[in-house]
């Protein structure tokens, strides 16, 4: 079950899942991507680091935790990456495009 929480809420133990309305589609590779809400038809473009976010929201993973496994990638410290997450998981939160899990 989802309880709703607002962006303000978010921490980086908060665990995320996409919204069951949206998509995520990679455009290619330093080309981000985009996010369609089926039930408006709204888009949403992205980078690649939101992307990743996106890809890797499975409900059972927190926001830390993706950091962690993000850093190597993005070569910028899990610390940096974390804060930079909780703020981007409180926008699209609040675009109803991610919710708590």
């Amino acid at each position: 079950m989802t309880t709703e929480q607002s962006g303000g809420d978010i921490s980086s133990s908060t665990k995320l899942e996409l919204a069951p309305e949206v998509i995520v589609k990679a455009m290619g590779e330093d080309e981000g991507g985009v996010l369609l809400r089926r039930d408006s038809g709204e888009m949403f473009t992205a980078n690649d680091t939101t992307i990743f976010f996106l890809n890797a929201l499975d409900g059972t993973k927190q926001v830390k935790d993706i950091a962690a496994s993000m850093a190597n990638v993005f070569e910028v410290t899990a610390a940096e990456l974390e804060s930079d997450l909780v703020e981007l998981a409180r926008e699209l939160l609040s675009q109803n495009l991610v919710r708590v899990a």
